[in-house]
């Protein structure tokens, strides 16, 4: 209590607030305009003891307010709220926080510990805040972390996903392998090392999947059978065709033929159309075994990264990695421009018939271009090509300062498929462009 007391009382804080504005556009929804706007505060007093002891309280906390379509992504999330105790031996972390794992620039493959902000994007760079218990100590050459996380965090799902899923989401009948449900107590560690330029870490986490299957179900009340009280996610139950006997097969092809009623087919066409009409998703989480490894090997201009998970899900094991170089080229133009090439392979053996897995043999191309300015220019671009079917992802976020307080982003990015699926046709429908203003005070 008197740490805390000192913290709130200390001199020694910086206090920061953002207010952004956003504008959003995708290709397959109208309106095409799409304005929300976010404000994000950030407080971080922090004392110091003699003897190296420090005192922090880390405090981020973020609403999002939008109108109309953008309604469905208003929602406030305390990004962090914790205290931290440190010294020469030991660093205890308490409250709420945030943990960024993985190296490697196209996808995160061991970022395990936060929930996505999927309200916020996609992409998963935005991470609602987790309660946790966590500790760092040095350990031989090393540095050891353990997390314990005693409370789970659904993800959201955003209007636009809601409207362009092939299905009705129903989240509020979200299912769990564990009994405790969000109350299941998850766990994590952590180990670190450095050898010269050289840098890994090896990890391990046992708990509740942040990224949930949507399972199809026949809706609750749709009169299916097993759905007088809860969506039936055994579609063979729910969805048994009729049974018919040759004789009856055979009176109604001939009534088909005379022009008294439908076909047999046309029958069973009609059947899938009703069936399809009550066919909802349910979000499922899954208990997981999860090791991942993250190294990072500087050499000269070159940054060769790698990071790979093995986990248990389902009793099956899956294996998932990622790995290239961020290549410097040096400064150009009386050194205005610094401009670094990237280059990755991404491998993910999950069936694609249960798993959202887009990127399962896929490689990765792009740059990133830094102005030496003071208006702090930044691009980042790249596509990331499939080697099976030759479908290609490309994203490109650009941002600079307009004045001391003033920040401009723009991103697009978009999905050119190959062939006809589903979820092609979905992902095609969320190329998107953002522009955002970002005012710091």
């Amino acid at each position: 209590m008197v740490a805390l007391a000192v913290l709130v009382s200390s001199p020694a804080a910086a206090i920061d607030l953002k207010l952004e504005g956003q504008l959003n556009q995708y290709a397959g929804l109208n309106p095409v305009l799409r304005p929300s706007a976010a404000l994000t505060l950030e407080a971080r007093p922090y004392a110091r003891e003699r003897g190296g002891t420090t005192h922090n309280l880390d405090v981020v906390l973020f609403g999002r307010y939008g109108e109309g379509v953008e309604e469905g992504r208003k929602h406030v999330d305390i990004r962090e709220f914790g205290y931290i105790f440190a010294n020469r031996h030991v660093e205890w972390r308490m409250g709420i926080g945030r943990a960024f794992w993985g190296v490697t620039e196209s996808v995160h493959l061991v970022d395990i510990i936060n929930q996505d902000d999927a309200l916020e994007d996609i992409d998963g760079e935005d991470k609602l805040g987790q309660p946790w218990l966590a500790a760092s100590t040095r350990l031989g050459p090393g540095k050891l972390g353990a997390f314990v996380l005693p409370r789970f965090r659904e993800r959201q799902f955003s209007p636009v996903f809601r409207e362009l899923a092939p299905f009705a989401i129903r989240a509020d009948e979200r299912r769990y392998e564990s009994s405790r449900e969000q109350q299941h107590v998850d766990y994590a560690l952590r180990y670190g090392q450095r050898w010269g330029g050289l840098e890994a870490r090896i990890s391990y986490f046992n708990g509740t999947n942040r990224e949930p299957l949507l399972l199809p179900c026949a809706a609750r009340g749709s009169g299916r059978p097993g759905t007088q009280d809860q969506a039936n996610c055994d579609l063979s139950e729910a969805f048994a065709p009729p049974s018919v006997d040759p004789l009856t097969g055979l009176l109604i092809n001939t009534a088909a033929l005379l022009n008294l009623g439908p076909s047999q087919d046309e029958l069973e066409q009609e059947f899938i159309e009703d069936a399809l009409a009550d066919v909802v998703l349910i979000p499922h989480y899954d208990q997981i075994q999860q090791f991942g490894l993250e190294a990072q090997w500087v050499q000269g201009p070159a940054a060769w990264k790698f990071e790979g998970r093995w986990r248990e899900q389902r009793s099956v094991d899956q294996i998932a990695f990622a790995g290239g170089v961020e290549w410097s080229l040096g400064v150009f133009w009386d050194g205005l421009l610094d401009i670094g090439l990237l280059a990755e392979y991404l491998y993910d053996d999950r069936d694609p018939d249960v798993f959202f897995n887009l990127f399962d043999d896929d490689i990765f191309l792009g740059s990133r271009i830094l102005g030496n300015d003071i208006a702090g220019t930044q691009v980042l671009g790249g596509v990331i090509i499939d080697r099976n079917d030759g479908s290609w992802f490309w994203s490109l976020e650009a941002s600079r300062r307009l004045n001391g307080r003033l920040l401009a982003t723009i991103e697009t990015r978009g999905y050119q498929p190959r062939g006809d699926a589903a979820v092609t046709d979905f992902l095609d429908n969320l190329d998107n462009l953002r522009l955002q203003l970002e005012l710091f005070f």
